[in-house]
């Protein structure tokens, strides 16, 4: 089975770190951030990924949450909100690419089970140890109508989604920080879900049946739910969005479509798990 090596993951990820630095050479231009601030904030960011990265293959976090905290404070600094969504983006959809990579080469009769698999991990691990990590974030953040890098596109960030009409001006309110768990949920929307959205669909049936046949399935059938709802709710495009819902209702018409509709099937709607906020 194959897979990205936390190592190469790594190095993609400085060398974005330094396309990143590069790209930012105007603000030192312009006298907004020195260049030694801009290199130190590239390898605090680069140090930073080297020890997130892991996460995503099952090897958990490379060092201390706290040594982690103080790496987000020094790539943080003053970046605006497109500066942030980008940099995080690209971890997350690097970080992804591992677990992608093993659901690619799966069957479609164990597809469904081994999805739930990899978003149970997601979901339940990887989420929230990124909110750890990316806390700072929330605790530093201030308002960006005066900052530089991208500049904020609009409050509550979340997959850096632009808001119409800003005056800075007249602006009275600070800028929310963009959303780290909305973030994550949307990179493995556009890296897991949308991609396997047709193989998925067409693996419901045969998830039913099992259910029918008294195999024990309940759980994968009522994580699948969960996941579905969840990436449902998030902003979207046209198109993203109708993708989602075309998967969540076939979903359900096959789970309460069969002859007997059973018991089984109709109980998943209420063992759904709910998801925090």
């Amino acid at each position: 089975m194959s897979g990205t090596s936390p190592n190469s993951s790594s190095a993609n990820m400085y060398n974005k770190s330094v396309s990143t630095l590069e790209a930012r050479n105007a603000a030192v231009k312009e006298g907004r951030e020195t260049a030694a601030e801009a290199m130190s904030r590239a390898n605090a960011w680069a140090a930073l990924c080297s020890k997130v990265l892991p996460l995503f293959n099952g090897q958990g976090l490379k060092g201390h949450m706290e040594d982690m905290n103080a790496l987000v404070g020094a790539w943080l600094g003053d970046l605006g909100e497109s500066a942030v969504v980008e940099d995080l983006n690209e971890l997350f959809t690097t970080g992804l690419l591992t677990l992608s990579s093993k659901l690619a080469v799966v069957g479609d009769e164990v597809l469904a089970s081994r999805v739930v698999e990899v978003w149970t991990f997601y979901f339940g691990t990887v989420v929230p140890y990124l909110q750890g990590v990316f806390l700072p974030i929330r605790t530093l953040w201030r308002s960006s109508s005066s900052s530089s890098s991208g500049g904020p596109t609009s409050g509550g960030g979340g997959g850096g989604g632009g808001g119409g009409g800003n005056d800075q001006s007249t602006r009275t309110v600070p800028d929310l920080p963009p959303d780290v768990r909305t973030i994550a949920l949307l990179s493995f929307r556009d890296h897991i879900l949308i991609p396997l959205a047709h193989r998925m669909q067409d693996s419901f049936p045969r998830l039913s049946a099992d259910i029918e046949n008294g195999r024990k399935v309940n759980e994968t059938a009522s994580r699948l739910m969960q996941m579905l709802s969840i990436m449902s709710g998030l902003p979207a495009t046209q198109a993203t969005h109708k993708t989602v819902v075309d998967v969540l209702q076939s979903f359900k018409q096959s789970m309460t479509g069969s002859k007997s509709e059973n018991r089984n099937s109709m109980a998943l709607y209420g063992a759904r798990v709910h998801a925090t906020s």
